[in-house]
Order: structure tokens, then sequence, then C-alpha cells
């Protein structure tokens, strides 16, 4: 077989992949699957997805847009979901501990009993999430907008956290024994706003 042939192959090989994942990620919009952990899904589209007790750890699913779906149970332990679109995403129960949110959309979406000891949600959108009985410990919320955010029995929050964060009077902080952050204009502007 000629050098060229082989390179001919190798081609059709790769080809044939590319169009085999291809036609795997459209699979995961609006389906039951399980993905097994550790893969790449950067910028897949996975909305109103039904991850059955997916164990995604240390996967890649950075800008992926998973609206609305569904990871009862599953984990996301170590991975990476920055500016992953999560909003209305039900992650009850879900183990996020150590995994990176760095500005992601997790907007009116259900964490409750969630473990997110050690995860990065700096800059993330938590607005009107239930972050109920949340662990927390360790979490950096940095910037994350935490407005209408339900708290109520999560542990591990301290009242460090709270200031680090965008949050009001409108969270709920319901046995935490913590206080209201004091009062300051928050920014939600991706590139940041001036001083």
């Amino acid at each position: 077989m000629t050098a060229r042939a082989i390179l001919v192959c190798l081609a059709l090989l790769t080809l044939r992949a590319s169009v085999s994942l291809a036609a795997d990620a459209e699979r995961y919009t609006s389906a039951t699957v399980s993905i097994p952990g550790g893969i790449y899904l950067g910028g897949a589209s996975m909305e109103n997805a039904e991850l059955a007790r997916g164990d995604l750890d240390a996967s890649n699913l950075a800008g992926a847009d998973a609206q609305g779906a569904y990871v009862d149970g599953g984990s996301l332990e170590g991975g990476e979901l920055p500016f992953a679109n999560l909003q209305t995403a039900y992650l009850g129960r879900a183990n996020m501990r150590d995994a990176v949110l760095v500005g992601a959309n997790l907007q009116e979406a259900d964490l409750s009993d969630a473990d997110l000891r050690g995860a990065d949600l700096s800059g993330a959108i938590l607005q009107g999430a239930n972050m109920r009985g949340a662990l927390l410990d360790g979490a950096n919320l940095q910037g994350a907008l935490l407005q209408g955010a339900s708290l109520a029995g999560a542990s591990g929050l301290t009242q460090t956290q709270l200031q680090d964060a965008c949050a009001d009077r409108t969270i709920g902080l319901e046995g935490t024994g913590l206080a209201f952050p004091a009062h300051r204009a928050c920014c939600d502007e991706p590139a940041g706003c001036p001083e």
C-alpha cells in the first residue's frame, strides 16, 4: 500500500469518527443517557437531557447548554463546567465537589442537598436557585449572583462567603445562623464593572 493510500484511509477513518461523535452528541439533547466520566462535552447541547444518575466525574462541559437537564443524584465531582448553561436544571443531591462552575448560569436551578464543597462558583448566576441543604464548605462564591436564592439549611456557608457574593435581603438564610450581607452594588457584566 502506498503512502498516499494510507493517508486517504486515515483521513476517512478520522472523518467517520468525527461524524460518529457528532451523532452521539446530538443524541444527548432531550434524551435519557448514561455518559461515562472523564469525557469532553464542551459546548455540547444537552438541553432537557436526563442523565440517569450520571457519572460525569472530571468531565469537561465548558460552555455546554444543559438548560433544564435532570441529574438526580449524579456526580460531576471535579468537573469543568465554566460558563455552562444549567438554567432551571435539576441537580438535587448531585455530587459537584471541587467542580469548576465559574460564570455558569444556574439561574433557578435546583441544587437542593447538592455537595458543592470546594466548588468554584465565582461569577456564577445563582439568582432564584434552590440551594436548600447544600454543602458549601470551602466553595468560592466570589461575585456569584445570589439574589432570590434559597440557602435555607445549607451547611458550611460562612458570613465571608456571603460577603464575597452579590447577595441581598431576598436570599433565604433560615437555619444557617447567618446574617444578610451588607448591601453593595452588584456587577453582572461578564467583563466586570468599573470600580
